[in-house]
């Protein structure tokens, strides 16, 4: 997978907890059995979104909700994965 930019890989797993890894390929290597991978993107790119595509066999249109600025928060539950999309408000400050 390519260098990730504004990203963050975890996995999760009642045995070892929450685990930040330095990249996804590291995440996926050491997600245990019983555990799951959570990869965390802030404004992604297409380079780093296309390898989930076939990797997970995630839905294109997924991958297009994750890229577009106007979608709304959501969760999408899937057979193999589960897709959310989260948005944070700043408080802009008086001018």
């Amino acid at each position: 997978m390519p260098p990730q930019n504004k990203a963050r890989f975890f996995t999760i797993s009642p045995e070892n907890g929450l685990q930040q890894h330095v990249d996804a390929d590291t995440a996926l290597k050491n997600v245990p059995s019983d555990g799951y991978v959570w990869f965390d993107y802030c404004e992604p790119t297409i380079p780093q979104l296309e390898p989930l595509v076939s990797y997970f066999g995630i839905h294109p249109l997924s991958i297009e909700d994750s890229l577009s600025e106007d979608q709304l928060p959501k969760l999408d539950l899937y057979p193999n994965y589960s897709f959310m999309i989260f948005n944070f408000m700043k408080k802009r400050k008086k001018s």
